[in-house]
């Protein structure tokens, strides 16, 4: 969700309305296409915006959420453009997918029944019925 706000952010959506091929629709549609010329990347008071008006300001403390900021920035610019925020994110879902393979080596969750039969086996009993 973060990642389609920040996005949108920098690659506005040209408006949907029904004024299309007014004079107010025609000038509202070239002033969003200056706008999508201008926006290139977010700073990092746009980027903590975004993060508030998604609802996940209480997840992210200032300096959590700084932190992460420098991790999307990658050229550490103090900005963050659209291919440095889809590179982070893709190498972040590529190391939570192997540590998500360490889980899965380590074996299926533990079954308690299975446990406690096992235990049964082990210590030479028979299960009971």
């Amino acid at each position: 969700m973060l990642y389609h706000k920040i996005r949108r952010k920098l690659h506005p959506e040209p408006p949907q309305s029904g004024s299309v091929g007014t004079a107010a629709g025609v000038a509202a549609s070239a002033q969003q296409q200056q706008q999508q010329q201008t926006i290139k990347s977010v700073k990092f008071n746009d980027f903590e915006a975004v993060v508030e008006a998604c609802g996940l300001k209480k997840d992210w403390p200032q300096k959590r959420l700084g932190e992460l900021f420098g991790v999307f920035d990658i050229d550490g610019n103090g900005e963050i453009d659209v291919p440095e925020f889809e590179k982070s994110v893709g190498q972040l879902t590529r190391m939570l997918a192997a540590l998500q393979g360490k889980a899965a080596d380590a074996g299926p969750p533990v079954d308690a029944m299975a446990s406690h039969k096992q235990l049964m086996i082990a210590l030479g009993k028979k299960e009971e019925t």
